[in-house]
């Protein structure tokens, strides 16, 4: 197994049950809801799963983000899919947004794997360790390990999980 292919990942790809698509269950886009106000941006998404998220302005494969610095500021979210190198590109363009630019966000890891191989947060952030694994929408099976949901500028929610202070 390679260093950027995790346990979940390395699982599902062995049971030919893997992909690189799934939806954040709505009950997560609730809790960001409930912390932020609103999502502004949705960093990984298609039309299909903005319906769940219902961000103002949605960036997809075939349309990315290019240039944060055409957009106005505000709430930006992050579902990435996978593989582990594309979790790592959401990684770097959300912290952009939120450390450089000033934005406020939140930003939902998969699995424990994926947290392991990202560079530490540049600017004060919570993590969220999600109590329980989570049925992505679209994903053929769970997560092997807990999920993560990252909070900048807002207070992470009580009542999920463990919030981890960095």
């Amino acid at each position: 197994m390679g260093p950027l292919i995790g346990i979940a990942h390395h699982t599902s790809i062995a049971r030919g049950t893997y992909s690189s698509e799934w939806g954040t269950p709505p009950e997560i886009v609730e809790v960001v809801r409930t912390a932020f106000g609103c999502i502004d941006y949705d960093l990984a998404s298609s039309e299909e799963h903005n319906r769940i998220v219902k961000a103002g302005i949605y960036f997809t494969k075939k349309d990315p983000l290019k240039n944060v610095n055409n957009l106005a500021p505000g709430m930006i979210y992050c579902n990435p899919p996978g593989p582990s190198e594309l979790v790592l590109h959401f990684w770097v363009q959300w912290q952009v947004c939120v450390s450089l630019c000033g934005w406020q966000g939140a930003f939902l890891l998969f699995n424990i794997d994926h947290w392991r191989m990202l560079p530490r947060p540049t600017f004060h952030t919570k993590a969220l360790l999600l109590r329980r694994r989570l049925r992505f929408v679209g994903a053929k099976h769970q997560a092997n390990f807990s999920s993560m949901l990252f909070f900048a500028g807002a207070k992470a929610p009580t009542g999920w999980g463990h919030v981890v202070d960095f």
